[in-house]
């Protein structure tokens, strides 16, 4: 079920309703948005599909505009036309790659490629067009935990970050100026979550705050 307010949160209606387990929802004004999920939760061997939506009359009505063989777990959008979706694609050997997938033409025409990073959960977040970045939100392996991007997707830097193993939620909100909250995953006990900041582009991070947990 899809609920939206018209007094800033105080109250909630249903506007539609969707066979679909959602996984993310975004709208870039009042009328357009994007919705990504699974159809189905249990399907066998195999993944089960993901679909992304788009709403154009504030959610009332939806529209499949892609099905898509990747794991989606999150979106970003810039505009009605310009949209992205991050996930992975794993294989029957349990190999997984990170996958971007991206229209700039509202869903009608796709393209799909590969992040040099990959996770269960990654997270995205774009300024323009041309800038954006994904980071992976669950613990792993070693290895670079956040990609920028200045050209739309097309080539990606990555980045260590000061969370180790553990799990990356970034934010940035210019193109050298950005923020990150991790938790070390390899800790044997509680740790506070760190709150990290750079001012290079994710190329150096400084501690400003930790938040008990």
């Amino acid at each position: 079920v899809i609920y939206s307010t018209q007094d800033g949160g105080t109250t909630w209606s249903d506007v539609s309703q969707i066979l679909l387990t959602p996984r993310r929802l975004s709208f870039v004004d009042r009328e357009v948005g994007w919705l990504v999920g699974s159809i189905g939760t249990q399907c066998g061997p195999e993944q089960c599909q993901n679909v992304i939506m788009r709403t154009d009359d504030g959610g009332k009505m939806w529209t499949r505009v892609s099905t898509v063989s990747a794991e989606l777990s999150d979106i970003a959008a810039v505009s009605a036309n310009d949209f992205w979706a991050v996930g992975r694609v794993c294989q029957r050997d349990k190999s997984c790659v990170g996958a971007l997938v991206r229209t700039t033409s509202g869903g009608q025409l796709w393209e799909n490629s590969t992040l040099p990073i990959v996770g269960q959960d990654l997270r995205t977040g774009r300024l323009t067009s041309l800038d954006g970045w994904v980071a992976r939100a669950d613990s792993g392996k070693a290895g670079d935990s956040l990609a920028v991007t200045r050209d739309g997707g097309n080539t990606w830097a990555t980045f260590g970050t000061p969370c180790a193993q553990g799990g990356v939620l970034a934010d940035f909100t210019s193109v050298d100026n950005g923020w990150l909250a991790c938790a070390q995953s390899d800790s044997t006990r509680s740790s506070p979550l760190t709150i990290q900041r750079t001012s290079d582009g994710g190329a150096t991070w400084r501690v400003v705050g930790t938040i008990p947990v």
